[in-house]
């Protein structure tokens, strides 16, 4: 059977440079969002009292790995306020080429977007990965060579076809969280595949491309849970006391229309770090570029109440069993075979903040209660021959730090008894009633 197969590659040169509480708001915004230092890739060594406890057998067996996407432009389409004059202007662009049974036909093509043609000013495509979000899944991606192959030898030097049968690599299927997962990957393996094709994983159609279950046809019980939350004491005191408050005030600076969308604070977190993030390629950027009036404290407000109304959900268990919980079952069923000698070694899963970062770190209970920067990272590491009581143990690294499960919180270091992990983990996997459906693998 002849199919063809589109694969992204990444120019270089002329086309690119290398239990929520309520929101505690502060004095000026954030900007750890916009990933400047590229350090969220970090995976510090197990400390020497750590190793040194567990005994020279301790092997780590397996690695999967969660990102957001790098750097990007924009992805709401309309204006941010009304005086807003801002365009972007990307250098990152994707070459396009065809392949009949693993080989590759005909030439590579390049792929530019009409300069000022486009929804955005400028030559970007809405929500597109720019130079900058390429470079910090490139440094993420030496961390992670740094960790696993150089430091833990998990993966060898080098690739082969051999090679690729235990590393799983899946995006969902869009342009930006493609190239992210291929930009973290070569910076793992910077001498390239010797000539073979590299497998990527998706998905498309009836929203089974999204890491988390957001579709009610997927989990139908989905919209009644997120009902019943809304409906709840605690959701509606805050949406008078804070919510409704806030948006009057914003609507005055952007007018009404993004306030008419369930999701406006996530758009006004979008223009907001859009303009003020180095990382961006906006012009005019910076302070400057936003209206007086949306002061620095302001702009902390939303973006404080954006990463509320997200984490009320993520945070709540029922939805956490119908959106996450699927995931996580993956991820249980993936580790349960680490330990095998036909188990994926690495696996990585590149989409987005809102799936499958923040919805993790809320089935989880780890994290920092912020909304996850730009190639914000987790890694679930699995391990043998620890000195746990079964003998298997697991730890979990976002952005860098070390994370603490609840449910090991009385363990004496960072590693937690796999058993224990597993047992705290399953409470998210929903049963089929609970979904509404059978179960599918994501």
């Amino acid at each position: 059977m002849r199919c063809y197969d589109l694969y992204f590659f990444l120019l270089f040169g002329v086309c690119a440079s290398h239990t929520q509480a309520a929101p505690n708001y502060s004095a000026s915004v954030d900007l750890r969002y916009c990933n400047t230092a590229m350090d969220t890739g970090v995976i510090p060594s197990l400390a020497p009292e750590t190793a040194a406890r567990h005994g020279g057998l301790l092997t780590l067996r397996q690695a999967q790995v969660f990102i957001r996407h790098g750097a990007r432009v924009r992805w709401s389409a309309d204006k941010c306020w009304p005086t807003e004059n801002t365009s972007y202007h990307c250098k990152q662009q994707v070459a396009l080429s065809s392949s009949l049974d693993g080989q590759p036909q005909g030439m590579l093509f390049r792929k530019s977007y009409a300069r000022d043609d486009e929804i955005l000013p400028g030559n970007c495509n809405l929500g597109q990965l720019v130079e900058s979000g390429y470079d910090m899944e490139y440094r993420s991606g030496q961390f992670l060579r740094d960790a696993y192959i150089s430091r833990t030898a998990l993966l060898p030097e080098s690739l082969n076809s051999s090679v690729m049968g235990g590393i799983y690599l899946r995006s969902d299927d869009q342009p930006r969280t493609i190239q992210s997962g291929q930009a973290l990957f070569n910076g793992m393996y910077p001498q390239g595949s010797g000539g073979h094709p590299v497998e990527w994983h998706t998905r498309d159609a009836k929203y089974r491309d999204s890491l988390v279950c957001q579709s009610t046809e997927i989990c139908p019980n989905i919209a009644n849970a997120t009902l019943l939350l809304e409906q709840s004491e605690a959701y509606k005191s805050h949406s008078q006391r804070v919510t409704e408050p806030l948006k009057a005030q914003l609507s005055a600076i952007t007018g009404p229309a993004m306030w008419e969308l369930s999701y406006g604070f996530d758009v006004m977190l979008d223009c907001l770090y859009s303009h003020l993030c180095p990382t961006v390629p906006s012009i005019p950027t910076g302070p400057s570029a936003l209206p007086a009036e949306l002061t620095p404290a302001l702009q902390q407000q939303a973006v404080d109440e954006a990463a509320w109304q997200n984490y009320i959900k993520m945070n709540n268990t029922r939805l956490q069993k119908l959106t996450t919980g699927p995931l996580v079952r993956e991820i249980l069923h993936h580790a349960d075979r680490a330990f095998g000698e036909d188990a994926y070694r690495f696996m990585l899963y590149s989409a987005h903040d809102t799936g499958p970062v923040m919805p993790l770190l809320g089935a989880l209970g780890i994290g920092d209660g912020m909304w996850a920067r730009f190639a914000a990272l987790i890694a679930i590491e699995v391990y043998d021959h620890a000195a746990t009581p079964s003998t298997r143990a697991v730890r979990v690294i976002y952005n860098g730090v070390e994370q603490r499960i609840p449910a090991c919180d009385g363990g004496v270091d960072a590693l937690c008894d796999y058993d224990v992990f597993k047992k705290a983990a399953m409470a998210v996997v929903p049963t089929e009633q609970e979904c509404g459906r059978p179960l599918q693998h994501l």
